[in-house]
């Protein structure tokens, strides 16, 4: 029987380790905190339902779908108002203007503009750049579309979901799919156009869902609670490791349980560890893949919530949110309209906002006084939105190290890492930091590399 450890409860250990249940290994999953899901968790307060990390995750790829038919929580699937999925706006002066929902209202909008139509009509005709050398996301869609493109909407879009830097983000790994569009078909657009009639061929991601946004009735904690739930006592929490030795055809880990040291031998590793702790583990033995991993940047970022009666609230249009421009100098990225797309989240008669702060556009904002951040974005959310009164709710969560940035460089991470991987064939590396960050992506590594262990 193999023996198997699973380092980190994050989505994509936990994912690994609930494949691995079912099959005949012996497993252990050893995570350092006293709870499972990493930034995953949902918080029941006052009738709020308030996410600590990602506020939906996309159903994309058939592992996640499997993973969820295997939980029985396909049943418990929540889809969002299907306006408000599909309206976005984005911040012009103090006015919230509407991003096109489609190719029809693509003409006649404040925020593309008749310059950033030229632009997406152009894209197909531009010279296609065939070197292969690494440039940053900002400079890459500058070049295939325009400027005011890239910042009226681009950059909004890259700075809200991924809390990054588009100066320094690399787009052959931030932005995978454009870059390779470009490289195999000399166009974003033809070779978007050519992955979605492959995709559509394809059987297993035809039984996905149309609408790829999701929550679920007790928000997204459901996961790892239920594979919680399953791994028993396999899953030991409070447990770190200090180090691993390679044996010779084996690792011995060792860890502090509830500061007690602890040592486990075993035959495959799927490691689900940050890049700064998996770093810890190996600078004796692979300096270059350590200082690789200490060289990823982890974005500080801060999430607050705001819960009103609706009776306060102004500005009532259904939508998913607004992004903000660096032109507008705002102290947040982002302002989520979270019951407005899932309803579910908060009371009847209520509105409940997430506003997201920080990352790389402005990490110095996630190290104001608690009370004065609050204080601050509140007064900025009040004339955006219309407000008029104090919240009846107010919840405030900061990561010191939010989501990692795949920045200029990051293929160094990734050669550096295949060279670990050819000389420890059986330990695998599926934390967010290398091969796509998000909760989907890690879901996707973890059954793979389980799947691995197993074949």
């Amino acid at each position: 029987m193999k023996r198997v450890a699973v380092l980190g409860a994050g989505i994509s250990g936990l994912s690994a380790a609930n494949f691995l249940i079912r099959e005949d290994v012996q497993l252990t999953v050893l995570e350092q905190s006293n709870q499972v899901g990493g930034l995953i968790n949902t918080i029941s307060k006052d009738g709020y339902k308030l996410e600590t990390g990602p506020n939906s995750v996309m159903l994309n790829n058939p592992e996640f779908l499997d993973l969820l038919k295997d939980l029985h929580l396909t049943d418990s699937l929540i889809y969002p108002e299907e306006k408000a999925a599909k309206s976005r706006f984005i911040l012009m002066g103090k006015k919230p203007e509407a991003l096109p929902s489609g190719p029809g209202s693509l003409f006649g909008n404040k925020v593309i503009g008749w310059g950033g139509i030229g632009a997406i009509l152009k894209e197909p005709f531009r010279k296609q750049n065939t070197d292969t050398k690494d440039e940053s996301l900002a400079s890459f869609c500058k070049r295939r579309f325009s400027t005011s493109l890239f910042d009226n909407v681009i950059a909004p879009f890259v700075t809200g979901v991924y809390a990054g830097n588009p100066e320094k983000m690399s787009a052959k790994y931030s932005m995978k799919a454009l870059w390779e569009a470009e490289k195999n078909h000399g166009s974003i657009i033809k070779g978007l156009i050519k992955s979605m009639k492959v995709k559509k061929a394809d059987l297993r991601q035809q039984e996905l869902p149309k609408q790829k946004m999701i929550s679920f009735k007790n928000g997204l904690k459901e996961i790892p609670e239920l594979i919680q739930h399953k791994l028993g006592d396999r899953l030991k929490l409070n447990s770190t490791v200090t180090a691993i030795e390679k044996l010779e055809n084996s690792y011995r880990i060792s860890y502090t349980k509830n500061g007690e040291m602890q040592q486990l031998e075993v035959d495959h590793i799927i490691s689900g560890l940050p890049a700064y702790a998996e770093a810890n583990l190996w600078k004796s033995y692979y300096p270059k893949f350590t200082k690789e991993l200490n060289e990823v940047y982890y974005a500080p970022t801060v999430s607050i919530h705001f819960g009103y009666n609706k009776k306060q609230v102004g500005n009532q249009e259904a939508g998913f949110g607004i992004l903000t421009r660096i032109a507008e100098k705002k102290s947040f990225l982002g302002i989520l309209f979270i019951n407005r797309f899932f309803p579910h989240n908060a009371p009847d008669g209520k509105d409940l906002f997430a506003i997201i702060i920080g990352g790389a556009r402005s990490p110095e904002l996630t190290q104001l006084p608690k009370e004065e951040l609050i204080n601050r974005i509140q007064q900025e959310i009040s004339e955006i939105m219309q407000i008029t009164g104090e919240p009846e709710l107010v919840n405030y969560i900061k990561w010191e190290k939010g989501i990692p940035q795949y920045n200029l460089g990051h293929g160094n991470l990734v050669k550096e890492e295949a060279e670990f991987i050819k000389n420890n064939p059986n330990y695998q590396v599926i934390g967010n930091y290398i091969h796509g960050v998000s909760v989907a992506d890690s879901i996707k590594k973890g059954v793979l590399a389980a799947k691995k262990v197993t074949a």
